[in-house]
């Protein structure tokens, strides 16, 4: 935990779901990061105020099947 708060570990290569739906759920260490499509390489936070909440990532799959190009 103390390698993660001095940034000492470094993140997942960036890259995209592969299943059609992804649901997240955080935790008090937190850690997941979108990228800014606007600002490419530029990546925020995705931050949690409670257990309860849940992210919902749509992948690549569903945007092409429903024609959102």
């Amino acid at each position: 935990m103390a390698e993660i708060k001095q940034g000492a570990v470094s993140r997942i290569w960036p890259h995209f779901d592969l299943g059609v739906i992804t649901l997240l759920f955080q935790d008090g260490v937190g850690g997941l990061e979108c990228e800014d499509r606007e600002n490419s390489g530029n990546f925020l936070s995705v931050g949690s105020n409670s257990r309860a909440e849940m992210v919902v990532n749509v992948s690549e799959t569903l945007q092409r099947w429903t024609n959102d190009t």
